[in-house]
């Protein structure tokens, strides 16, 4: 594909009226660019897609609308890629409306690329709302929806609205029928699992998210490994919360080394987000019961890890901060 781009784009100068055709293989052939990994000659194609779609087509068309979201993957700027997706956002909502699919999906997207997480929740909440008022028939959307605003409701310290969240997420698993689309295991494992975070009863859930964790393939393309630390973080909460703080420390170990490998194209703020929160989980872990030299170095070295990142990535954060600091004068440590 990359050895014909060259051909094919002379082709389309030829065409009579060459920009709409243009502009579909400037944006395409983008594609082609990130998965040889170039994601520099990406993002320059998809920036040259966009004013191709603006002049030909308008800046408020939908084809506008899905070059803008390409885009939002591949540049490095975060302030940028929060723009450009809710940009995207609000031309796909104005034209297809507020419960399609792929205006939730953007929804989500630029939830997931806001720096803080108090205008994720935001973002999210009139989403879901917008799904249950007019699309409650398509409970898998309203699942989905209902367990990203959980998150991050969890990140910007709101337990109320997580917490609820997270319930209505898990009793929408049971209305799913026979003939509807189903969540993927690992979703629903996921789902159940923070659900039962907030019950007493946490054995099935654990096994459950054991054996999503043994469906993962071993790849190591970031989405695969961000998949596996996501399953791992949430069976080592369970661990942890249950009472087994050793079993919790080798999967919470992993999430973070699964999770400490930065990559150009996984752009948004969740996996970050995530890393801390299992940095935390991990030193609760370590220090718990008795905990010899090593397990206090990696949990302090682990502590002082997510409280650059929280201290670095504003007030929303606060919270994150107050609880680091309890830890360190519980556990007696600097």
């Amino acid at each position: 594909a990359r050895d014909d781009l060259e051909v094919a784009r002379e082709l389309i100068q030829r065409l009579p009226s060459p920009a709409r055709l243009r502009g579909l293989f400037l944006n395409n052939a983008s594609a082609v660019r990130l998965g040889a990994g170039d994601v520099a000659g990406a993002e320059a194609l998809l920036r040259e897609a966009l004013a191709v779609r603006e002049a030909a087509l308008g800046p408020d068309h939908l084809d506008t609308a899905l070059t803008l979201t390409n885009l939002a993957m591949v540049v490095p700027q975060a302030d940028e890629r929060e723009r450009l997706t809710r940009r995207a956002l609000a031309i796909t909502e104005a034209e297809l409306g507020s419960a399609h699919p792929q205006t939730i999906e953007l929804r989500i997207a630029a939830a997931a690329r806001t720096a803080d997480p108090r205008q994720g929740v935001d973002l999210l909440r009139r989403g879901c709302a917008a799904i249950e008022r007019f699309a409650a028939e398509n409970v898998v959307q309203r699942t989905t929806c209902l367990s990203h605003l959980g998150e991050h409701a969890e990140e910007a310290g709101d337990a109320s609205t997580a917490g609820e969240a997270r319930r209505q997420a898990a009793a929408l698993l049971e209305r799913i029928g026979p003939g509807d689309p189903t969540p993927y295991r690992a979703e629903v494992a996921l789902i159940r699992g923070h659900a039962a975070l907030l019950a007493d009863a946490r054995g099935p859930a654990i096994e459950a998210l054991r054996a999503a964790l043994a469906d993962q393939a071993p790849g190591d393309e970031w989405w695969q490994r961000a998949l596996r630390a996501e399953i791992e973080l949430c069976l080592g909460l369970l661990l942890l919360a249950d009472g087994h703080p050793a079993a919790a420390r080798d999967v919470l170990a992993s999430a973070v080394d699964q999770l400490n490998v930065p990559d150009a194209t996984a752009q948004d703020l969740i996996s970050v987000r995530r890393l801390n929160r299992a940095r935390v989980a991990l030193a609760r872990a370590l220090l718990a019961g008795e905990a010899n030299g090593n397990d206090v170095i990696r949990a302090t070295a682990e502590l002082a890890g997510a409280e650059r990142w929280y201290a670095g990535a504003g007030e929303a954060f606060a919270w994150r901060l107050a609880e680091i600091a309890a830890i360190r004068v519980a556990e007696g440590l600097r």
